[in-house]
């Protein structure tokens, strides 16, 4: 490579547009379509001759300094993004005709899209496919392009054949229903996660063709959702090695009524996760495990089929962030315990910690201390009692250390300042977003702003919804032992294809998890318990959790 130019990063926002992007593009052979549109398909720059020749389609000519700094920044940014395939350095399935059109789009290179309607797909590779025709390649000879070519290209006598790379193009898209979410009582540090998650929404419903089937519009309006995910170890008493743990929360705000709804997951059946794993490793899975076992994108899928909700941010920590940001930033965190508790020990990052013992009433919780709360299992006669449950005590935690945060967020400024300087860019914590950008440097912003204008009253605790079996929970999902012959997942419990019994399904005796739409066919009885138990106005933010 030569030495003007160097491997670029990227802000995990724009690798994850990205990767969204490219994937509605999908289809079978579409590297093999790209290379065969390029005069030498054997050439060991490819991209610089697709982007060349996509450039020349919107009547832009590019110096060969210029052609090589776009190569270099796309290669860039479609290896960072993750989309190759293993064992491979190219995912042949990713059509980068339309992607480098998108790409030379945010350049201003080519034509933006009309923001109201998507079928611009279309139209760029019509104009594509036109100039290829037409044109010279960036090695100066002349093209020729033959009729396999054009009719890969979508364009065939003059008419559009919807190919799988630009099908979804062909289809309006009303650009009025996003759900947009307007500031109204906002604290000044959640506008810059609110105005960049009306842009996310407004790309997504763009490119992803998936989108308004996922998430319901109605519900996210004046909503910003960010997604928790607490990573870990656990004990298991039949064990002597701790076992992988994981939770999700999310952290849905409403700026309408400036308050978080918190809901958190018990285990519950995820078949998207399950799809992951067919052919290896066969079996249900939970749907704590999205993020260990797919990452952000398959969390972000499995919550919004699941939900209806836009996860707009999300953010993955282990034990031990939790145990720095209680002490270091908090300096604890006061819990008001309404009972006595007895837990067992469990482990951070393999160090045991001891059982433990708490009295009623307000308890200064401080590291260790802390993720024992929210984590340890209560032991003997306190098993079987919900109010007891670690769920619970999760949300009772996040609700002391949210009421904590906002009220005493001018006072703690320059902690938590200093903890995520310290902090962000360690692998105790992962997210979906620019930790700088969105955190840091808006804190630092926030700060100065609030030491001009008056502090906008702080955001409080909404409804607290533990998705659970009403045995243990607030309902929405019930246990595998209670499916009953006549539902659609009864066989899996007979032939044991559901090992654990107290796993949570859906309500509804038919919901089915082979179904291709499992929006409607396998959550859709508890997206209709969620949306009845929240307002139908706010932001959502899920915060995934996995121990």
């Amino acid at each position: 490579m030569p030495e003007a130019f160097t491997t670029q990063t990227f802000p995990p926002e724009t690798l994850d547009s990205f990767r969204q992007v490219a994937k509605t593009t999908r289809h079978e052979n579409a590297w093999n379509e790209a290379l065969s549109t390029l005069p030498d398909p054997t050439t060991n720059d490819p991209f610089s001759a697709l982007i060349d020749i996509s450039a020349k389609s919107h009547a832009v000519e590019l110096d060969e300094k210029t052609l090589e700094a776009l190569a270099y920044e796309y290669d860039d940014l479609r290896r960072n993004s993750g989309l190759s395939v293993e064992g491979q350095d190219e995912d042949t399935t990713i059509d980068h005709i339309v992607l480098i059109d998108l790409f030379l789009e945010q350049k201003g290179l080519s034509k933006p899209a009309n923001q109201n309607t998507l079928r611009s797909k279309a139209e760029r590779v019509q104009r594509r496919a036109k100039a290829l025709a037409e044109s010279k390649s960036f090695t100066g000879k002349t093209r020729g392009i033959g009729l396999a070519a054009l009719a890969t290209l979508g364009v065939l006598g003059g008419g559009v054949v919807a190919i799988p790379a630009i099908r979804d193009a062909l289809t309006q898209v009303d650009m009025s229903k996003v759900p947009e979410i307007e500031a109204k009582k906002a604290p000044e540090f959640l506008k810059l996660f609110i105005s960049e998650a009306n842009k996310k929404r407004l790309d997504r419903a763009k490119y992803d063709s998936e989108f308004f089937h996922r998430v319901d519009p109605e519900l996210n309006r004046n909503r910003l959702n960010i997604v928790l995910h607490e990573r870990g170890q656990d004990h298991n008493p039949s064990l002597i090695a701790p076992i992988e743990f994981d939770s999700i929360t999310i952290l849905s705000y409403n700026s309408e009524s400036n308050k978080f709804d918190i809901i958190t997951f018990d285990d519950i059946r995820a078949p998207e996760i399950e799809k992951q794993h067919q052919d290896k490793n066969p079996g249900t899975r939970s749907i704590s495990r999205a993020y260990r076992e797919g990452g952000f994108d398959l969390m972000r899928e499995t919550l919004e089929d699941a939900s209806g909700l836009v996860i707009d941010y999300q953010v993955s920590m282990n034990d031990q962030f939790i145990v720095d940001m209680v002490n270091d930033m908090m300096k604890g965190v006061t819990v008001n315990i309404p009972f006595r508790l007895n837990t067992s020990g469990n482990y951070i990052n393999g160090k045991t910690i001891l059982p433990q013992r708490l009295e009623p009433g307000p308890v200064n919780l401080k590291g260790e201390r802390a993720v024992a709360f929210i984590k340890n299992q209560p032991t003997n006669e306190d098993f079987r009692k919900p109010e007891k449950s670690r769920d619970r005590r999760r949300i009772l935690f996040i609700k002391a250390f949210t009421d904590q945060l906002s009220k005493g967020f001018q006072a703690k400024g320059k902690n938590i300042d200093w903890f995520f300087q310290t902090n962000a860019f360690k692998s105790a914590l992962n997210a979906d977003f620019d930790l700088k950008t969105y955190v840091i440097d808006n804190l630092d912003s926030t700060l100065k702003k609030q030491g001009v204008d008056p502090v906008k009253e702080a955001p409080e605790v909404g409804e607290q919804i533990f998705v659970a079996d009403q045995d243990i929970g607030d309902g929405g999902v019930r246990h595998a032992f209670r499916l009953t012959n006549g539902d659609i997942m009864f066989p899996d419990r007979e032939k044991s294809v559901i090992q654990d019994l107290e796993l949570n399904v859906p309500l509804s005796g038919n919901a089915n998890p082979n179904s291709p739409d499992l929006v409607n066919d396998y959550w859709q009885s508890l997206r209709q318990f969620l949306k009845d138990k929240l307002h139908p106005l706010g932001i959502n933010i899920i915060f995934t959790e996995d121990k």
